[in-house]
């Protein structure tokens, strides 16, 4: 936005242009639901240590200012 502000860049820059698409391969989608399944059950199995790890990078922060 600094670029358009600043006169380097006009308002209609395209800044996202997609390079390539990437499609998911159908034949593979029993891999991908079990896969899936694994990531999903992961929040539950470990949701107080995720907790517990966000507070102490909280207080890690702290400690730096």
């Amino acid at each position: 936005m600094s670029a358009i502000g600043s006169g380097l860049a006009s308002a209609d820059t395209d800044w996202s242009r997609v390079d390539h698409v990437i499609s998911p391969d159908a034949t593979v989608r029993p891999l991908y639901d079990e896969l899936f399944d694994h990531y999903a059950s992961l929040y539950p199995a470990t949701r107080e240590q995720a907790h517990a790890l966000a507070r102490l990078q909280g207080t890690a922060w702290d400690a730096d200012a």
